[in-house]
């Protein structure tokens, strides 16, 4: 209570110090946090939320993870797929995507773009992506025409994945690959979302909400006159008249 009689504060809740990944072991998960020290603030709190890639199949193959000869040996690599869902869990956003090239060599094609995520602090930290193809090099002496056919039609789309998948790796501090045992563990992914006990907090998001219903189905409608009331007309100055306004 203030000094002021009849002036009532609400304090907010106090944040806590630490955070404890103990339910997430390491031995078990994968951990998937922008800092190695989890804080939470009066404003922000922490959420973790768990990613099971897909495993691989019979033949080694999954969507999620792959293994090539780039790869070392015994590792599987995150797919464009694999990384969209830790970013999207992690809660990253993606702008300012745009082409590296004039556009006049229809066999090169560069994309550039921006990831972000925001730290405890409220802060939003940032990681660029960016990929050049030229498709003379791209692929290899014996790919078929049909191969390069094909991704010649989805030109822009395989840049821009590759660089968004750049962006992401460097955001999260991902690794290019994991061991064969690791890549199967889920991963625990820490993202921060308001802290809905904070009155701040609620009242912002109820005010946000309420903005995002006349935008999603539009203004309310006005209302209909029923049969039997009586409506009140406003008076009209003596001075308009048809329109004109009389000096």
């Amino acid at each position: 209570m203030s000094e002021d009689k009849g002036l009532a504060t609400t304090a907010p809740p106090k944040a806590t110090a630490n955070f404890s990944l103990a339910k997430w072991p390491a031995d078990q998960f994968n951990q998937l946090i922008p800092t190695q020290t989890i804080m939470t603030t009066d404003l922000l709190m922490p959420m973790v939320q768990v990613v099971q890639l897909e495993p691989a199949d019979k033949d080694g193959k999954s969507p999620d993870h792959y293994s090539s000869v780039d790869v070392p040996a015994g590792h599987r690599a995150p797919t464009a797929r694999g990384l969209n869902k830790l970013a999207t869990t992690a809660g990253v956003s993606f702008y300012d995507e745009r082409r590296l090239d004039d556009g006049s060599d229809p066999n090169v094609c560069g994309v550039t773009l921006m990831a972000s995520m925001m730290l405890p602090t409220g802060q939003r930290i940032t990681a660029p992506g960016s990929q050049m193809i030229d498709i003379r090099t791209w692929f290899k002496a014996d790919s078929s025409a049909a191969e390069v056919a094909k991704f010649r039609k989805q030109f822009y789309a395989h840049v821009s994945t590759r660089a968004r998948s750049r962006a992401i790796r460097g955001l999260l501090s991902l690794r290019a690959s994991y061991p064969n045992a690791d890549i199967t563990k889920p991963f625990a992914v820490v993202s921060y979302v308001p802290n809905t006990s904070h009155p701040d907090v609620r009242a912002a998001m109820l005010a946000g909400m309420a903005g995002s219903v006349p935008a999603l189905y539009g203004p309310e409608p006005a209302r209909q006159v029923g049969p039997g009331e009586t409506v009140q007309l406003a008076e009209v100055a003596e001075d308009i008249v048809e329109g004109q306004v009389t000096e």
